[in-house]
């Protein structure tokens, strides 16, 4: 399953993970970012993982 957006060159291995894959940074503008240090997201659940990677961020939360 490649990915044809942008030049992109990614190939993933089912359609699941291309249409997670297109969620990315490279070609999403994220719509979450975390309020501890500020760094964006594209998909909630990779927020909410950082948050329980940084305990300072997710005391801003």
């Amino acid at each position: 399953f490649p990915c044809l957006l942008d030049g992109c060159r990614q190939i993933c291995q089912s359609a699941t993970d291309l249409a997670r894959h297109r969620q990315c940074l490279r070609h999403r503008a994220p719509e979450y970012s975390c309020l501890g240090c500020r760094h964006p997201f594209t998909r909630p659940d990779a927020l909410k993982r950082h948050l329980n990677a940084k305990p300072a961020c997710k005391q801003r939360h």
